[in-house]
């Protein structure tokens, strides 16, 4: 671990080509890559400088880093890895969004019962409140009863669907604390994983 003027730093072997500002995540044991969307959960924070594939590289793991945006960003902004590899986007979404509910089309079949009567056997016999045995009845044939339906899920679909925020999975790498216009702006970031 290293202190620089205001960053953290910490040593990993580069897995591939890494160019300094890129956001980075462990792609093996003591190994960063330039991290996607895809790996934005194991980002571990941002290149301090330039790194050959093999080579000892710094990562900023708290403190000041400048990178390469991948979209608009406003000061504040929580950013993560974007699709992109090494640049980051925006994230501000504060709970899921789904992308349907197929629970609204849920649906139901009727259990109809009818026939003859079904006596209990003598060990499942009822006691009433008065400690006298009765005799329970189980069915709906009786003087003419029409048959009970009662309604069951027939549908075990209809789960809905939907994503997870960056911010509820430790996704972000840190506040942006200047704005991008444009994919390609370089901004300065607050490095602080979440």
């Amino acid at each position: 671990m290293k202190l620089e003027v205001g960053k953290l730093l910490l040593s990993f072997t580069a897995a591939v080509a890494i160019t300094k500002g890129q956001a980075v995540y462990i792609s093996a044991a003591g190994s960063v890559s330039p991290a996607t969307d895809a790996n934005a959960g194991r980002v571990i924070g941002v290149a301090n400088a330039d790194a050959a594939a093999g080579a000892s590289v710094e990562v900023i793991v708290y403190g000041l880093a400048e990178v390469v945006a991948d979209g608009a960003i406003a000061v504040g902004d929580n950013v993560r890895a974007a699709a992109t590899a090494g640049r980051i986007v925006a994230e501000n979404s504060l709970t899921p969004v789904f992308t349907g509910d197929a629970l609204a089309t849920h649906g139901h079949t009727a259990l109809s019962s009818g026939g003859a009567d079904i006596l209990p056997a003598a060990d499942q016999s009822l006691v009433g409140g008065d400690g006298v045995d009765t005799t329970l009845l189980v069915g709906v044939d009786v003087a003419a009863q029409a048959a009970v339906s009662v309604p069951t899920s027939a549908n075990s679909a209809g789960t809905p669907s939907g994503t997870n925020t960056a911010i509820g999975h430790g996704r972000i790498v840190g506040k942006a604390l200047s704005a991008a216009a444009i994919a390609g702006d370089i901004i300065t970031i607050l490095v602080c994983l979440s």
